[in-house]
């Protein structure tokens, strides 16, 4: 069942470019503490998404993503900490 719901999230992730995250963290949370979904699941969608980068990298304005970069880690700390 969990590989359904992983496998299902990283379609919905492939298709929309995001969602996979509230897919399939709610779905499994009514049967594990999301302190043991979060991590893989995590890492199941950096690898996600670098594959689907990896099909698209010829396409992306690198500049502009270079500014959403830097903000996202001016943010960090605050993610983390609070």
């Amino acid at each position: 069942m969990i590989y359904l719901i992983f496998f299902l999230a990283c379609l919905v992730q492939g298709l929309g470019g995001f969602g996979a995250g509230l897919f399939a963290v709610p779905l499994l949370s009514m049967s594990f503490e999301p302190k043991f979904i979060v991590p893989p699941f995590a890492l199941v969608v950096l690898l996600l998404n670098f594959f689907i980068l990896s099909g698209v990298r010829n396409n992306v304005e690198w500049k502009k993503v270079i500014y959403i970069i830097s903000g996202s880690f001016l943010g960090l700390p605050c993610g983390v900490f609070y």
